[in-house]
């Protein structure tokens, strides 16, 4: 598992979220990159900034599903599906710590 920093424009250092990251992979055709995990900490949103920082890229979030069912927004201890914009390489490991 790999811990990342997800930053939107209202956050404070302090309520930023940090997100658990169970699978990651890169959809076919170019669509984007899907990332499954856990908000351990803080807020997220569509239209936020995911940081990848062992892979030093920072990549917006296109969509969410919890459940199978499309959401806005998701807070601490939730279960998501991220969609990112841009092909990411997820094969390799990155974590915040």
């Amino acid at each position: 598992m790999s811990c990342v920093r997800i930053r939107s424009e209202h956050a404070t250092p302090l309520s930023e979220c940090i997100f658990v990251v169970s699978v990651g992979f890169a959809l076919a055709g170019g669509q984007g990159t899907v990332m499954t995990g856990t908000v351990l900490r803080g807020k997220v949103s569509v239209g936020d900034n995911i940081e990848l920082p062992g892979l030093k890229l920072e990549r917006k979030i296109k969509s969410m599903q919890m459940f199978h069912r499309p959401v806005e927004q998701a807070c601490q201890v939730n279960r998501l599906l991220l969609c990112l914009a841009y092909r990411v390489n997820t094969a390799e490991p990155y974590c915040v710590y």
